[in-house]
């Protein structure tokens, strides 16, 4: 081997074992700045973990205290729904109350269909009185649509009001047609045997106050 080969790996074999001596270093350089940055991130990373915890726990004790207020919404929309709707059974019941006494079609068709099964003759007597006026005329008008021969006229009587329906008829053994055929369309009916003019006769008063 010439001298001249001899110095080439020489160098060769300088630069080489330079590096590999460089790369060593930086290897561990590169390991001491991994084992520092380790060192120095783990006091941030344990904050943001400890942060992040918070932030969960904060989350979770919103979200318990959001279910609470739910659940107290719920009851209170339940109490206000209990309380709207005992206000509209209580609007109903007054309206039923201040409403006129009227035959509906149901009620007419029930009522006509059994006095027509034995026609006779009644009168049909009212106080001076708007709605039992107008409640003897409904009466009056299927009375006669059933065939029966009715007079119908006002009754001013002194003494107390009368109230409700009064049916006075003859017999005082057989309830009359007229006090079955009303209580089935449900109106309640005091029955008096016995009448005056030997009549069956039937009294409209005002209507009665609520039970």
């Amino acid at each position: 081997m010439s001298e001249a080969d001899l110095a080439d790996h020489t160098w060769w074999a300088w630069l080489w074992g330079e590096i590999e001596h460089w790369a060593f270093l930086a290897v561990v350089v590169a390991l001491a700045i991994e084992f520092a940055a380790l060192k120095l991130a783990a006091p941030h990373k344990e904050a943001l973990d400890h942060a992040r915890e918070l932030k969960i726990a904060q989350l979770t004790e919103d979200a318990a205290r959001l279910s609470v207020e739910a659940e107290n919404a719920k009851a209170e929309i339940a109490k206000a729904n209990e309380a709207a709707e005992k206000a509209r059974l209580e609007q109903e019941r007054l309206r039923a109350q201040l409403a006129w006494r009227r035959l509906t079609q149901d009620q007419y068709n029930h009522f006509v269909g059994v006095l027509r099964t034995a026609p006779a003759k009644i009168s049909v007597v009212n106080p001076n009185e708007a709605e039992a006026q107008n409640f003897a005329n409904d009466l009056t008008r299927a009375f006669r649509a059933a065939g029966w021969e009715v007079a119908q006229g006002t009754n001013v009587v002194a003494g107390p009001v009368q109230v409700g329906l009064m049916l006075h008829q003859l017999s005082s053994t057989v309830p009359h047609l007229v006090a079955t055929a009303l209580t089935q369309i449900g109106f309640d009916v005091v029955v008096y045997h016995g009448v005056p003019d030997d009549k069956l006769q039937l009294v409209v008063g005002v209507k009665p106050p609520p039970k």
